[in-house]
């Protein structure tokens, strides 16, 4: 980029004392901007990491450490892998992968967890729905009537 475009680039930015916000256009999530020198599309927060640390390797993707998508401080920025990505990320995939406990706060052991597709369960909020099931129904097997105490 010539010195003219990187004026007009950093008209767009707007510096606080963490972040530098991309105040431009953006697509829902990254700021872009277009060079009509180059008749193409740029990720604001790409652009300057490529033009302030390096280049991108192939693979890895920008991880924006800050965790706001529209901040193009280069100190913020760092290169990662897709999940390294996601798991710094507010996404919900983060919070489902690095959670240690189920909604009823048991704890996801190897001997208390089966994983259902891509899904971790907890084995005993499960036999606990199937005994309230089986109740409802009127219905006890064997081995829940081993499990009462006279």
């Amino acid at each position: 980029m010539n010195l003219q475009q990187w004026s007009r680039f950093w008209e767009k930015v707007e510096k606080t004392p963490r972040c530098w916000f991309w105040v431009a256009g953006h697509n829902g999530h990254y700021g872009h901007l277009r060079s009509r020198v180059e008749n193409r599309d740029y990720l604001a927060h790409r652009l300057i990491y490529e033009t302030c640390i390096g280049p991108i390797p192939e693979g890895l993707e920008i991880d924006h450490e800050c965790r706001n998508t529209l901040c193009v401080n280069p100190s913020h920025l760092r290169v990662a892998t897709r999940l390294q990505n996601m798991l710094n990320s507010s996404h919900s995939i983060a919070t489902f992968i690095t959670r240690n406990h189920c909604s009823a706060g048991h704890e996801y052991t190897p001997g208390n967890t089966y994983m259902r597709g891509n899904t971790r369960s907890c084995r005993t909020c499960h036999a606990r729905r199937e005994r309230e099931r089986r109740a409802r129904h009127g219905r006890v097997i064997q081995s829940d009537k081993k499990r009462e105490k006279p």
